[in-house]
């Protein structure tokens, strides 16, 4: 997730030469708490890990999770993000992943990693976002001023899958000026 590459960042900078971070959470969302670890030992119980994957990953709730949390309206329809989530939700082992998603394990508190990134940086925000909300930006550019930050309309947490062109436009403009890359414009 965008908080691991965020973190990433800061404590190996050598890996590291440009970010991009689409709605990171472990700013005030997606914070790890006491309870993640009891959690995920829980949902690592026999009967409870198998009842609970299979509930969390079948294409109803797949579809269910994707409408919910991660787009705005509904699912673009030239999407593959429904049947790649199943697919890689029902590979050996995937179980071990969907339970750290269902305890909360997937994200970082990133806010003590943010005035350690030395790397530039664009952030960019769906303006639809739920959870993480846009009003989180707010903290990430409160602890890394020199970030770049953008915000897409129409869409939610998944600017890269819903709104395509201006996400690539976003990006490559970024990428290119960062590279000292200047377009002609065709």
């Amino acid at each position: 997730s965008a908080s691991f590459l965020a973190s990433l960042a800061a404590r190996c900078p050598q890996h590291i030469t440009r970010l991009v971070l689409i709605e990171p959470g472990g700013l005030k969302s997606f914070l790890p708490t006491k309870k993640t670890p009891v959690l995920y030992g829980i949902l690592s119980i026999p009967g409870i890990s198998s009842i609970s994957h299979a509930a969390a990953t079948s294409r109803y709730a797949i579809l269910e999770y994707l409408q919910k949390e991660i787009y705005y309206g509904d699912i673009p329809d030239d999407s593959t993000a429904p049947e790649a989530r199943y697919w890689g939700a029902h590979r050996p082992d995937a179980s071990r992943v969907e339970r750290s998603r269902m305890a909360g394990l997937m994200d970082l508190d990133i806010r003590k990693d943010l005035p350690n990134i030395h790397v530039p940086t664009l952030l960019i925000w769906g303006r639809n976002a739920i959870r993480p909300a846009l009003d989180e930006a707010d903290i990430f550019r409160s602890l890394f001023p020199k970030v770049e930050f953008q915000i897409i309309d129409r869409c939610a947490r998944a600017p890269h899958e819903e709104q395509i062109p201006a996400f690539q436009k976003i990006t490559l403009a970024f990428l290119n000026r960062q590279a000292g890359i200047t377009s002609t414009g065709a």
